[in-house]
């Protein structure tokens, strides 16, 4: 039968001659209502679904009625998607209603209840039950079970109807049993259906396939086999890239495991090798075969390679040399950008980092460096002994004071960042932020605070990786950043002014973006005042060719970000 939501919804019965008419009370006001009936083994009586439309009783309201003629059981439905349950048609209680039949328009409703039971063996953190034909528990996962008192690792769950032959999956979420049909005479689940809390039934043994391009091409499930210590193994080719673990050949449900989580999974590809399953921790592990199955050796060291443009133009892969410490070194230019690391030539699953997060990266480019990637922690950093440049970066201000950029939209190079600082009067109460961006305008990164000459200087960071600071007093206050480009917004404008900044383009045909906390009118003016674009969003793109902009605000936003 379909499954939809269960709704606590009304109706009743007559018997009349050899048929049965039902009624029911529309308690939710369905703009339409269907009876859906069938008998014996699915024989309906008034046609496909969603059945045959309800006609309203007279000096009853909200009640509907139809002639279900000699049909077993009847679902009613507003043929939209909510419906009740299968119910078992009740000649001498025609009236459903609160979920029940009663006898009559005015007569009480037998609610019929049912708990089902499940011991939860494998120690799960909340045990569910999804239920439907016949009975519902709501959209998967289904709802939650409750611990039985005194009965330690048993949950229940009462329902409303005949649980006999529904259907019902006990998960957590994730894990979760077979689709099982409920044995109304017994309603314990503990490895099947028992009559009590102490009976169990003996689980068939398990078992478990799994899924690779065991040839090189084709994915097909091969079954492992049960060893005695309860792990599952399987001999067969090793091709990379992961594998599908189930106990049934159906990718339905299955684990998967990537290439780089199967310890010992070697970096050679057409090798056979031995398949390791541990069911209880759920982890799969290979070790390589030089012979036999009882002559296991160790795999072969991993490599790894860097790629990078190290000519200035053409991004190229390098093998990296390991160390006696374990890291993997490479000798070769820098050229900025950043480096993809992977065990093989490959960009698909290669390890990205950006110039900006590489410690060590220097400022100058077409330098010779050592690159070092230390594979335990997945860390990527660059050894330069040469002497490196100085670069000069500049911050934004509040564009209508013209205080970081000059009339023809040059920076002003009083507000200029050189070797990392810059020193400007900060007014008590104002809060200001800086932004570290790689020159795109697209990301953010931490920094660091330096108080030179100021005690009253507190920062605190946002989610965007900014520093927010803000004065108890005026003072001239000295900031020192890492070498990253940055800009600052002066956030406490006039009204008049109320969260206009300026905002540079770097890109020949790049996007000026700005995320606020909540919807408002953002616009953007060229620099000698002419309205560009006006609309309100709360993540506001506009593609803009290089240059400077003023950016205004006009709502109570709390942050204005420029990326």
């Amino acid at each position: 039968m379909k499954k939809f939501t269960l709704l606590a919804l009304f109706a009743v019965m007559t018997v009349m001659a050899n048929a049965v008419t039902v009624y029911f009370h529309n308690a939710d006001n369905w703009s339409k209502v269907n009876a859906y009936a069938w008998k014996g083994s699915g024989t309906t009586t008034l046609g496909g679904w969603p059945g045959t439309q309800m006609t309203a009783v007279d000096g009853q309201e909200g009640w509907f009625q139809i002639d279900v003629k000699d049909a077993e059981k009847v679902i009613f439905n507003n043929g939209s998607g909510t419906q009740t349950n299968d119910l078992t048609v009740n000649a001498a209680k025609p009236y459903y209603k609160d979920n029940g039949w009663a006898d009559s328009f005015g007569g009480e409703a037998v609610v019929v209840k049912n708990k089902i039971y499940f011991k939860n063996n494998d120690g799960w953190s909340k045990v569910n039950a999804y239920a439907w034909n016949g009975i519902s528990t709501g959209s998967w996962p289904g709802a939650a079970m409750t611990p039985v008192a005194g009965q330690e690792g048993w949950y229940e769950i009462e329902v409303i109807g005949d649980i006999n032959g529904a259907s019902i999956i006990f998960n957590d979420g994730s894990k979760q049993t077979d689709d099982l049909t409920i044995d109304g005479t017994k309603p314990y689940y503990n490895n099947g259906w028992t009559d009590g809390f102490g009976g169990a039934v003996v689980p068939a043994e398990s078992k478990y396939f799994l899924k690779h391009p065991f040839d090189g091409t084709n994915w097909e499930w091969k079954e492992m086999t049960k060893q005695d210590d309860g792990t599952y193994t399987l001999v067969a080719n090793w091709n990379g890239i992961g594998a599908n673990i189930n106990s049934k050949q159906d990718d339905a449900n299955a684990q998967w495991k990537e290439a780089a989580t199967i310890s010992g999974a070697p970096s050679t590809n057409g090798v056979e090798v031995t398949y390791v399953y541990d069911p209880v921790s759920g982890t799969l592990s290979i070790t390589t075969q030089a012979g036999g199955d009882d002559d296991i050796v160790t795999p072969t060291d991993s490599k790894y390679f860097v790629k990078h443009p190290f000519n200035g133009t053409d991004w190229e892969w390098k093998e990296m040399t390991k160390q006696e410490n374990g890291t993997y070194t490479l000798v070769a230019n820098w050229n900025g950008g950043g480096v993809n690391v992977n065990t093989k030539q490959d960009d698909a699953g290669a390890q990205w980092n950006p110039a900006e997060l590489i410690s060590g990266a220097p400022n100058a480019t077409n330098v010779e460096v050592t690159y070092v990637y230390d594979p335990a922690t997945g860390a990527l950093h660059i050894v330069y002994t040469g002497e490196d440049i100085q670069i000069t970066y500049y911050i934004t201000g509040n564009a209508a004071f013209h205080t970081a950029l000059g009339i023809e939209g040059e920076w002003n190079p009083a507000l200029k960042v050189f070797e990392n600082e810059i020193s400007f009067t900060a007014v008590a109460g104002t809060e200001y932020i800086f932004k570290f961006t790689d020159g795109s305008w697209t990301k953010t990164w931490g920094n660091s605070v330096v108080d030179a000459t100021c005690s009253n200087l507190t920062t605190t960071t946002d989610n965007d990786g900014n520093i927010i600071f803000t004065l108890e007093a005026d003072a001239t206050v000295t900031i020192s950043f890492d070498g990253k480009k940055a800009c600052i917004n002066k956030v406490d404008l006039p009204s008049a002014l109320e969260n206009a900044v300026a905002g540079r383009v770097f890109a020949a045909n790049g996007v000026l973006r700005a995320v606020l906390d909540q919807a408002a009118l953002v616009e953007v003016f060229s620099l000698n005042g002419v309205l560009l674009d006006s609309q309100v969003s709360a993540d506001y793109n506009l593609a803009l060719t290089q240059g400077m902009y003023i950016v205004r605000i006009n709502g109570k936003a709390q942050k204005v970000v420029l990326y």
